[in-house]
């Protein structure tokens, strides 16, 4: 069983980061396959589709969607700034194609920023 976890932030050492670690290393604790990725290693743009026009249409790097697809559970790590998750996460989030994903188990984890006026 794989458990992917995927950092939104685009700090390699940040928090997010540790927080996806540490929920990792409880699901290898129970003998799960584990494996992180981060969003800042792909191309991931804005959802700028219009109406369903193909042309207007971009996904995700089809790897990542692959990666998500044979997963057997997800960790989606992001950091929280003024209230809402980071860009990068939400353009994941809005253009991910995972088949079969209803009833996929995932863990959402989101930290806020080091000014000490965090959630």
């Amino acid at each position: 069983m794989l458990v992917l976890g995927i950092v939104g932030s685009p700090r390699r050492e940040g928090r997010t980061a540790e927080l996806v670690d540490a929920a990792l290393r409880g699901a290898a604790s129970t003998g799960a396959e584990t494996r992180k990725v981060y969003l800042i290693d792909y191309d991931i743009r804005p959802f700028v589709g219009q109406g369903g026009a193909e042309e207007g249409v971009r996904f995700v790097a089809p790897e990542l969607s692959k990666l998500c697809t044979e997963a057997a559970a997800l960790v989606v790590g992001a950091p929280v700034y003024f209230g809402e998750i980071n860009g990068l996460t939400k353009d994941f989030m809005d253009s991910v194609r995972i088949a079969n994903e209803n009833g996929k188990p995932a863990l959402g984890v989101a930290i806020a920023g080091g000014s000490g006026k965090g959630l």
